[in-house]
């Protein structure tokens, strides 16, 4: 050992080694054990967790597809992501029910004086659970884009590209005017068509992957107007599809009520095990010897 290693540890020094190794080995035991508990409980409820989104899709899928109103004979869709659907229901296509107006491109300076400033929705604010809250980006808008890419209260939002592509939301009114951006599609009803249950279709078809293969996914994500449009459309009568809007509406709420409280739990645990810790190593709890 060199002069200045043993000028700066004395005798104290050493015995206080000598007494804190096996201390250490008490509390590396000891949270051992505890932390191999609290991982087992955490795995349970992310597997837990897991369960309950898959039963949410199995859900949906059996609804949008299958209807809800009791056994029906069935017949073969002709489409791998569908399979069956009741035999006096045709298929379709999004686009012969459905209005669908892609984004404005971005923007950044004004044209004339009579360009205004506004807030628009991007990819990043659609998602499935709903729309972000967050502060929009803004972008210029002419009078006459305000007019063709304003949401409106009921419209089904789409994200056009990014990892993101396909997923939905219904739009709600908001208190200022808010545009879309050409990552985003809106969708709005030519007539009798239930845009809340376009919305669950969607969402059936994007888990099982039919967009990643309509979109190639191999490079960056774009489903197009013209893919969004062909997507193939079930077409159940207007009253049915209101009741499987209103069904999974119902249902999905209280499958995400129990998904929530999950989460909240792991959370729980999460932040259990490191105060447990932090506790023990830094010597505010000790473990006591046998």
């Amino acid at each position: 050992m060199g002069a200045g290693v043993r000028q700066g540890l004395n005798w104290d020094g050493v015995k206080w080694l000598k007494i804190l190794v096996p201390e250490q080995e008490r509390i590396a035991a000891f949270l051992d054990a505890e932390c191999a508990e609290i991982d087992a409980v955490l795995e349970k409820t992310r597997a837990s967790i897991e369960e309950y989104k898959k039963l949410k899709q199995a859900v949906i899928t059996q609804a949008v597809t299958k209807g809800i109103r009791g056994d029906r004979p069935m017949k073969n869709s002709g489409i791998e992501w569908i399979g069956e659907i009741p035999a006096g229901v045709p298929i379709s296509r999004v686009g012969l029910h459905f209005d669908i107006v892609l984004g404005k491109m971005l923007c950044s300076a004004p044209v004339d004086d009579n360009y205004t400033l506004e807030s628009y929705y991007c990819a990043a604010d659609v998602h499935f659970e709903g729309l972000s809250n967050g502060e929009k980006k803004k972008m210029w808008f002419s009078p006459d884009e305000k007019e063709q890419y304003c949401v409106k209260n009921g419209d089904l939002l789409v994200v056009e590209g990014g990892a993101g592509a396909g997923g939905c939301a219904i739009a709600v009114s908001t208190d200022v005017p808010i545009y879309i951006q050409n990552s985003i599609m809106i969708v709005r009803s030519k007539g009798i068509s239930n845009i809340r249950y376009l919305r669950y279709l969607l969402e059936c078809l994007v888990k099982k992957g039919y967009i990643d293969v309509v979109c190639n996914k191999a490079t960056i994500p774009h489903f197009t107007k013209d893919k969004l449009a062909n997507v193939p459309f079930i077409v159940f009568s207007q009253s049915e599809q209101e009741e499987i809007a209103e069904y999974l509406n119902e249902k999905c709420a209280g499958i995400d009520a129990l998904i929530v409280k999950k989460q909240q739990y792991l959370t729980e645990i999460e932040n259990y095990k490191k105060s447990l810790i932090y506790e023990y190593v830094t010597g505010k709890k000790e473990v006591l010897p046998l």
